[in-house]
């Protein structure tokens, strides 16, 4: 019986001694790991009350200004931010205000071996309400490509982030290059006007056809790529904002549209010489680049409908 509680003893006496290791290299190591972590001062950012982002890159500055509940673009034009490139700013920038920060480097003199310095790195500042509400610089990638090093003022320490940073706030461009995004079953009027011609469909009783400059029969399946060109407007590319060479005041293609809750126009000009065309909404300045099969769906006869 001696022998046997002995062993229990001993037993216990293993349990407890076990229990305690892994409490040391378990939890005990991963609480203090991460109360040793160092803080992550992005998380203090918050895009969501931001009136102002400007980022920095070289000499070219990206100044974002909150409108409401969308992002416009200052510079030429009155471009609102492309919304895709808005949704990713906002993702990536929460993965990495969530992560934890590793130290690269404690030397504030090596900064620019990971490319946080004016001549390679991208810095960010946030302004709400017209005071500066926090900023950081990002640099190049991270061995493993899953993240970037980034620092801050004042902070001689380099920190390594996985998150995709770059994708993030230097987009190939900001300004939105949608000029109509609509379901085309709203449409139920055009109008054609070219310098040599002008004609008006109409949509009645579910069936389009053609008012002037006399009735005609419509072809459905020949319109609908005016439909879908009117509908999904795209460029391609946006130029320089200058009217000069563009021909768009000789209104070599005017299309109008209207319909259930829908109402515009898009003018055409000419050729920028690479196969695009330059373009614009009629109630805006912003000037455009679509694609020639764009072009050529809006650039019809009557007989091309019938």
């Amino acid at each position: 019986m001696k022998k046997m509680n002995k062993n229990i003893k001993l037993l216990v006496a293993l349990i407890i001694l076990a229990g305690g290791a892994y409490l040391l290299t378990g939890p005990v190591r991963d609480w203090n790991d991460k109360r040793q972590a160092p803080k992550n001062f992005l998380a203090a950012m918050d895009i969501n009350r931001a009136g102002r982002i400007e980022i920095a890159r070289k000499e070219e500055i990206v100044k974002l200004v909150k409108e409401g509940e969308r992002w416009k673009v200052e510079g030429e034009g009155k471009f609102y931010a492309d919304e895709e490139a808005m949704e990713t700013l906002k993702s990536e920038f929460a993965k990495a205000q969530s992560a934890e920060l590793e130290i690269a480097s404690a030397n504030k003199d090596k900064k620019s071996d990971f490319d946080l310095d004016s001549e390679f790195g991208t810095e960010v500042r946030f302004y709400r309400g017209g005071n500066e509400s926090g900023s950081f610089i990002f640099g190049r990638m991270t061995s493993d490509y899953s993240g970037v090093y980034i620092g801050k003022e004042g902070d001689d320490n380099t920190y390594a982030v996985s998150a995709r940073l770059s994708a993030a706030f230097l987009p190939y461009e900001w300004r939105g290059r949608t000029l109509f995004a609509f379901d085309k079953d709203k449409i139920t009027k055009i109008r054609f006007h070219y310098p040599d011609r002008e004609f008006i469909l109409e949509k009645k009783d579910g069936k389009w056809k053609g008012i002037s400059p006399a009735a005609f029969d419509v072809n459905e399946v020949k319109l609908d790529p005016v439909l879908n060109a009117l509908s999904n407007t795209q460029a391609e590319a946006i130029p320089p904002q200058k009217f000069s060479g563009t021909d768009l005041e000789k209104n070599l293609i005017i299309v109008e549209f209207s319909g259930d809750g829908v109402k515009g126009a898009i003018m055409i000009g000419k050729d920028n010489g690479q196969g695009q065309y330059f373009a614009k909404r009629a109630d805006s300045d912003n000037i455009y680049l679509i694609a020639k099969s764009d072009r050529d769906a809006l650039n019809k006869k009557i007989e091309d409908l019938k």
